[in-house]
Parts: structure tokens; sequence; C-alpha cells
């Protein structure tokens, strides 16, 4: 799958804006909740989802970027008829994953703002909770990577995902 056929509806400039975004919040103070480089042959993967619980639609954001923080690719998913909140950040990290692995590549950091998730998916037990499945999942896909990371990003670390996926979900379209 290329890189262009997972770009947002915003096409370049929609890109080059969240590009621009990321330039403005990399050089910030490392201790900080704000975003952090990945290391240098790394793939940063950001993910986040926004929840509707009158509609019961989740929509994910998902943005790819290098070690440099430019922006590589993002996507938006919308769902419906989703169960429980606590299946949406586990939906969210398992396209993360499959966007990665779809992408080729083999160095990832995945950061996400569900520590819950996180944790799960870094215990090398198996997870009999309600989001068992789908930890599972991105278990299995992690495989398809030499070395991934997976790393809990507060709020404002996340921002750019966050409203990606909030966006979209006003709009409730795929993209």
């Amino acid at each position: 799958m290329d890189v262009e056929s997972l770009s947002t509806p915003f096409g370049l400039s929609g890109l080059l804006e969240i590009n621009g975004f990321m330039k403005d919040i990399i050089d910030l103070d490392p201790d900080s909740d704000l975003w952090r480089h990945s290391k240098q042959g790394f793939f940063k993967i950001n993910f986040d989802a926004a929840f509707d619980n009158s509609k019961n639609r989740l929509c994910s954001g998902i943005i790819v970027m290098n070690f440099k923080g430019d922006v590589l690719a993002s996507k938006t998913m919308v769902h419906d008829n989703i169960p429980s909140k606590f299946a949406v950040e586990a939906i969210a990290c398992l396209q993360a994953v499959t966007m990665g692995r779809d992408l080729g590549m083999k160095y990832v950091e995945i950061e996400g703002g569900s520590l819950i998730v996180i944790k799960k998916v870094k215990n090398p037990n198996k997870d009999k909770s309600a989001i068992g499945s789908y930890i599972h999942d991105i278990k299995e896909q992690n495989v398809t990577f030499y070395e991934c990371k997976f790393q809990h990003a507060r709020r404002a670390a996340n921002k750019s995902a966050h409203n990606l996926a909030s966006e979209r979900l006003k709009m409730g379209k795929n993209a």
C-alpha cells in the first residue's frame, strides 16, 4: 500500500499543515508533555481516537512521522456500533500497527494516549479482558517489525492525532 492512498483528503496541503504544527512543538523542553522525536532510523506512529457516545461511533486518527518530525502519512477511519469506550483506543492502536506494517516499516515507535492499552500490549501474558482480542491482534502483527516500541503519550503530546480523529468524526467519513 502506498503512502498516497493512506493520506487524508486534505492532500499535500493538509500534510504540510500538520508538518507546520509539529515543527512548532519539536524544539520544546524534552521533559514536557509535548511530542518528542523518535530515534534516527525509527518512524513514529501516533494514534488517538474520538468517540461519539450518542451514535456509538469511533474515529481513529493516525499520523506517521520520520525521526525529523516530518509527516509522511496520515489516516482516519470511522467505525459504527462500537460496543464500549474501552475498545476505542485498542482499535486505534491496532490500526496504527497495521498502517506501519502496510507501509513496510521495520523500526517503529507507536505512541498513544491510552495507558491501559499500552500496558496491555507490553505485557507478555494473554489478555483476558474485553479488549483481549484486539491486544492479541496487535501482538501478532507486531512480529512484522524488527523493532517496535509502544509508548504512552499524554493528550498534549498526542494533540495532532486526537484533533485529526475529532475533526473526521464530525465529518463522518473515512480517509
